[in-house]
């Protein structure tokens, strides 16, 4: 999302600059339609996606998961 001025803003982008905080990155963010994003990923166009992307067996087997960073719903 945006805000006012125009920046994107959100909890992800704010998991994703402390990430790169931390290992000292550069962080330049690509906005792409959500169906564009693994195959962005698999032509090596971007180095990350994040984008409340759900981790499928289907979308496992194309690219690599680092694992869930939040987990939301109700679990029994």
């Amino acid at each position: 999302m945006r805000n006012r001025q125009g920046e994107i803003v959100g909890f992800e982008i704010d998991i994703v600059q402390a990430l790169a905080d931390a290992m000292g990155l550069e962080l330049r963010f690509d906005v792409r339609p959500f169906p564009e994003l693994l195959p962005a990923l698999e032509r090596g166009e971007t180095d990350l996606v994040i984008s409340g992307l759900t981790m499928t067996p289907e979308r496992n087997a194309r690219v690599a998961f680092a694992g869930p960073y939040f987990v939301s719903g109700r679990r029994c």
